[in-house]
């Protein structure tokens, strides 16, 4: 049957409520949320025999096939998408200029010692990443502390003279670099804990050790969460509309809940998003050492404002 045909016959035969539930959720599949059965924490399982266990739950008729899912509207294109190769090729950008959502610190230095920061991709290359990373990351110190700089002299032109102008301008870059600088600290850490959870599941399916229901549910969750994430900033670079990655993120989960090589997907989702998550890293220490850099600039004015008292407005 033609795949438009077997989408329509879905529509008009099958209940929407795991599709619907699914898409709310981005893709994330929660076992409180599955009317059955209610897990054990302490039952003993390997990771792929508890994941599909999970799978099963999610709607009662089982995946058809590779690539046909159709309780979850999943047919072959949605399956191609979500392929692990089509996935990360559009995480890295060569050269990339000034591009929404694809971060790169500029200007850098070519003799920078890389062994000291993570991530291997050269400095030309942007990384694809979330709204919120996008945000937070200075891509430009010097742009950045002209800004400010700027703006801060602007509102005090006339109100004080031009040397105390340029100090407080000084002053209130170190600061707006200081912020960001915790900023980037805090985003880090919490890279390096979703990267602890993909470590975990990788080595639990590799060695195939049997573990507690409850002590593999919050990796589970995290890893998946991860893996979902850096398949948001995939399909978005991919141009992909709502439609298409919710169908994407579906697939994601069809793969790595319903599949008989549950295992070998959750491997290869990991893969991407470790690496994923290492050069991320290594765009936010890039960012945080131009920042202290910058700060560096400025400390001669903030020591003019030491003895300076400030009034509210």
């Amino acid at each position: 049957m033609p795949e438009v045909l077997e989408r329509e016959t879905f529509q008009l035969f099958h209940d929407n409520s795991a599709i619907e539930r699914l898409d709310a959720a981005g893709g994330l599949v929660h076992v409180a949320d599955l009317e059955w059965p209610l897990f054990d924490p302490e039952k003993p399982m390997i990771f792929a025999e508890y994941v599909t266990e999970i799978g099963a739950t999610i709607t009662d008729s089982p995946r058809e096939t590779s690539v046909k899912d159709s309780p979850l509207g999943l047919y072959r294109n949605d399956f191609k998408q979500a392929e692990v190769p089509n996935l990360d090729s559009e995480l890295y950008v060569p050269n990339a200029g000034p591009v929404k959502s694809v971060a790169k610190v500029i200007p850098w230095r070519k003799n920078l010692d890389r062994s000291k920061y993570p991530g291997s991709e050269p400095f030309e290359t942007g990384i694809a990443v979330t709204e919120d990373v996008y945000e937070e990351m200075v891509r430009n110190a010097a742009f950045f502390a002209n800004q400010i700089d700027n703006r801060t002299q602007r509102k005090l032109a006339g109100k004080v003279s031009v040397e105390e102008a340029a100090d407080i301008g000084g002053e209130s870059v170190v600061y707006a670099l200081a912020d960001k600088h915790t900023i980037l600290e805090t985003r880090d850490q919490y890279v390096v804990r979703r990267s602890l959870a993909l470590n975990a599941i990788h080595r639990s399916i590799v060695e195939a050790k049997t573990h507690r229901i409850g002590d593999m549910e919050q990796d589970r969750l995290e890893a998946l969460a991860n893996i979902l994430e850096v398949t948001r900033v995939a399909c978005k670079q991919l141009g992909y509309g709502t439609n298409q990655t919710n169908a994407t993120l579906r697939a994601v989960a069809s793969n790595t809940h319903r599949s008989p090589e549950a295992d070998q997907w959750w491997l290869g989702y990991i893969k991407v998003a470790a690496r994923h998550n290492n050069e991320v890293r290594g765009k936010i220490r890039q960012s945080i050492c131009s920042c202290i850099e910058e700060i560096g600039k400025h400390t001669e004015q903030v020591i003019n404002c030491i003895d300076r008292e400030y009034e509210d407005d």
